[in-house]
């Protein structure tokens, strides 16, 4: 497959066009046919070079002036890739979308376009004249895993292999009878072996339900590792070992034990049966997702949420990997362990939490922050379903919060549209009472020193932000730093702590890394600092990469 330009909606846009976030596309000044690159060099005026294919406001023009300055000459380059089995063969009708992506000044990636993409008979696809950016390839084939990797426009082509798809297959049957279980559920779970040494993290997948004791599963998620979970009515679940990416086909027979069901009951303070109330199950692998007063229903898995009946009773499943119970209703929370509910198989409900305070920033409200936070476990993640913003008096209120220890983090607008969590002190949350807290937040400032002979180039991207990496929730947090007038750095909103200031400077935009320059400091906010401002004075910038950024192929190299 060959195209000469990208799709953008159910537009073509011409090669060599800049693609930007929102629907605007930039594209160079036509130029006749035969024109050469130094013709393509002169100086053409950057009104009539940039060129909006749709009508845009304000925004649009600002940006578009704004990569036509960076970037007046975009380079553009030949995609090519052959999409192979492990064998070597050409993986024909392989679909390939192809997502372009652009690093941001706080140092993330985001989509700016995507198009979808099919390999020739020789497993071969060609994209001509691609625009700036990484390419993150997403390559998908029938009895395949995928396979997504960053991969360089840059004429040449790149081999892409393809696992086989993992495959399990077998029988389910009765521990004590033998005969086969006639109607059975296998769940697949991803297992993520790429985090910290030590750590997998499991996130559970689809399910399918197969009958007469065999089953047979063809799994092409793209996790690194898989296992399987089979449950059945009337027996305790059974959950496989973590199937690597290159077992093609796995053979399992499998014995269910019998085991039944406990059923629970959840009432109300004075006793009466609670029916109709969200029932949760919080394994490895599974987030609960909350919202106020209750599961936000639409983005938990299946599986993992229950309801009480007429007389306010559910079914506790056997299943040794449940680590607590949560009951849920607008007008009251309970949790328990599945110890506990063997002991004493009922659950009050008791009233929600709050959370509120005042945040100020320099010793002053900090007006129309946009706040939310994480719950702690073994799955956290910032709830955007709890997202409150600050008043003229810099005053918040989380309502309906279940029990807990919570990080607090504010949702900062990065570049082009992307959101940063903004790390903030976390607070308990206590059933029936309200959590009040004062939040004070700093700043903090630096200045660069650039090394002996070396000038800063007007077309280089200095990018600055202050991190901290360890918090409640194992969330890194970062707060980038802006270039003031009189050419130094400050970054607002701190809370008191220990930071690390880096600095990357990349090339011009619109050209790939490496990295030329780098600076890191380290730097403690106390609390109540003079003025609300803590100075954390020069940082010098050395030769190569920081935070993974590829280096200079030599010292100095630029």
């Amino acid at each position: 497959f060959k195209l000469a330009g990208l799709m953008k909606g159910n537009a073509l846009v011409a090669a060599g066009a800049a693609v930007l976030l929102g629907g605007f596309i930039v594209m160079p000044k036509w130029l006749p046919a035969g024109t050469t690159a130094a013709d393509k060099g002169k100086g053409v005026p950057a009104q009539e070079k940039a060129t909006s294919v749709r009508p845009s406001p304000a925004t649009a023009r600002a940006a578009i002036a704004q990569d036509s300055a960076r970037n007046p000459t975009p380079v553009s380059a030949a995609l090519r890739l052959r999409v192979v089995d492990t064998n070597g063969l050409p993986v024909p009708n392989a679909t390939v979308s192809i997502i372009i992506q652009e690093r941001t000044a706080e140092g993330f990636s985001i989509s700016v376009d995507k198009l979808p993409l099919t390999s020739d008979a020789d497993g071969r696809i060609t994209l001509e004249s691609v625009p700036p950016g990484y390419l993150l390839p997403e390559i998908r084939a029938d009895g395949y895993q995928p396979n997504d990797q960053k991969i360089p426009a840059d004429d040449v082509e790149h081999s892409v292999t393809l696992l086989a798809a993992r495959t399990i297959l077998g029988t389910v049957r009765d521990a004590v009878t033998g005969q086969p279980i006639p109607s059975f559920r296998v769940v697949s779970r991803g297992a993520d072996l790429s985090g910290r040494p030590g750590q997998t993290i499991f996130f559970w997948g689809n399910d399918q339900i197969f009958t007469g004791g065999n089953f047979r599963d063809v799994d092409n998620s793209p996790a690194a590792g898989l296992l399987f979970k089979f449950e059945a009515d009337g027996y305790a679940p059974f959950i496989t070992r973590v199937l690597g990416k290159e077992e093609s086909e796995v053979q399992l027979d499998l014995a269910l034990q019998p085991a039944a069901a406990t059923m629970i009951a959840v009432v109300f303070q004075d006793g009466r049966p609670a029916t109709n109330v969200k029932i949760g199950f919080e394994m490895p692998g599974t987030a609960l997702h909350w919202a106020p007063g209750r599961f936000d229903r639409a983005k938990n898995s299946r599986g993992v949420l229950d309801s009480t009946d007429d007389a306010g009773r559910f079914a506790l499943p056997p299943d040794d990997t449940i680590t607590r119970v949560f009951a849920v209703c607008p007008d009251g929370y309970a949790e328990a362990t599945p110890a506990s509910l063997a002991t004493e198989p009922t659950m009050r409900l008791q009233p929600w939490g709050r959370l509120e305070g005042t945040m100020m920033s320099g010793g002053k409200p900090a007006v129309g922050r946009m706040l939310t936070f994480a719950i702690p476990g073994p799955e956290p993640y910032p709830l955007g379903s709890f997202q409150v913003k600050t008043d003229a008096n810099g005053h918040f209120a989380f309502r309906k919060v279940p029990l807990g220890q919570f990080q607090l983090f504010q949702q900062m607008q990065g570049g082009r549209g992307a959101s940063i969590p903004i790390l903030l002190p976390a607070f308990p949350v206590r059933l029936g009472e309200t959590t009040k807290v004062s939040l004070k937040l700093y700043s903090v400032k630096a200045s660069l020193r650039w090394p002996a002979g070396v000038s800063r180039d007007a077309g280089w991207q200095v990018n600055g932000a202050v991190d901290m990496s360890e918090n409640l929730a194992n969330i890194r947090s970062r707060n980038r730093l802006d270039e003031t007038a009189d050419g130094t750095w400050k970054a607002a909103d701190l809370p008191a702590g220990d930071y690390v200031i880096g600095f990357t400077v990349m090339p011009p935009f619109g050209q790939p890394p490496p990295a030329l320059w780098h600076g890191d400091l380290p730097v403690v906010i106390p609390d109540d600092p003079p003025g609300g401002v803590v100075d954390a004075g020069e940082i010098v910038l050395k030769p190569g990469p920081r935070d993974g950024y590829p280096g200079p192929t030599a010292p100095g190299g630029l």
